[in-house]
């Protein structure tokens, strides 16, 4: 049995709504990033504040995905965890969620990696990522 159309689509809307605000995060981390190397101090502030907005959002849709799966059927729950874990489509209908998952994946670890050379650069050993 498959993920009910709806449910594919809802959850397609949700993961193209957090790849905008990754995708925003992105761009002004970049700049913060450039900032930082210039040693542009009032960039660097303006930026840091500019970014908390898409940040706060990303939290708000992540947080309308989780609130989505727990609306989910155990089994089609199960498969959106499957999804977000790297599974590959069962069916067509499938796809494009899968596709955006990944798509996700690989922007969102690539903000991590920016936001890691900020961090280092800004904060040097008491960087956030330090121990990590």
């Amino acid at each position: 049995m498959y993920m009910k159309a709806s449910d594919l689509k809802e959850l397609l809307e949700l993961e193209r709504k957090l790849y905008a605000q990754i995708s925003e995060t992105i761009d002004l981390t970049q700049n913060l990033l450039d900032s930082v190397e210039r040693n542009d101090q009032v960039a660097v502030h303006m930026l840091l504040s500019m970014r908390q907005r898409p940040i706060l959002e990303m939290e708000e849709v992540q947080s309308y995905i989780s609130l989505k799966r727990i609306d989910l059927n155990h089994q089609d729950a199960q498969r959106f965890d499957a999804l977000l874990s790297g599974a590959l489509p069962e069916n067509r209908d499938e796809l494009p969620l899968t596709k955006q998952l990944s798509m996700n994946q690989r922007f969102l670890e690539r903000l991590t990696e920016l936001d890691r050379l900020v961090s280092h650069k800004l904060c040097g050993d008491r960087s956030y990522y330090q121990n990590q």
